[in-house]
C-alpha cells in the first residue's frame, strides 16, 4: 500500500524526507490534476492532503471521502509544524 501527499511545497518536501511521494499543488488546476492522479493509482491506500488543498478543492476531497474505499484521506492541520513553540 502506497502513501501519497498532495500539498504545498513545504509539506511535500518534509514528507519526502520520510519517503512519502507527493504532488505540489499551487492552484486549483494543479490540485485537481494531482488528486486525479492519486485516484487513478489503485495502489494508494493513504492520501495525505495539506489544509491549503482542502480549501482549494473541497468537493474533490468530499468525493474521495464518500466513496468509502481506499485511499483513506487525512487532512494535515494548517501551520502546526511551522509555528515555533511559545
Amino acid at each position: 500500500m502506497k502513501i501519497r501527499l498532495v500539498g504545498d511545497a513545504d509539506d511535500v518536501l518534509g514528507f519526502s524526507l520520510a519517503g512519502v511521494e507527493g504532488f505540489i499543488a499551487r492552484d486549483r488546476r494543479q490540485a485537481e490534476q494531482a488528486l486525479a492522479a492519486v485516484e487513478a493509482d489503485g495502489g494508494v491506500g493513504l492520501l495525505l492532503v495539506s489544509a491549503s488543498i482542502e480549501d482549494l478543492r473541497p468537493r474533490a476531497l468530499e468525493r474521495i471521502r464518500r466513496r468509502g474505499v481506499l485511499p483513506a484521506l487525512v487532512v494535515l492541520p494548517a501551520g502546526a509544524a511551522r509555528e515555533p513553540p511559545p
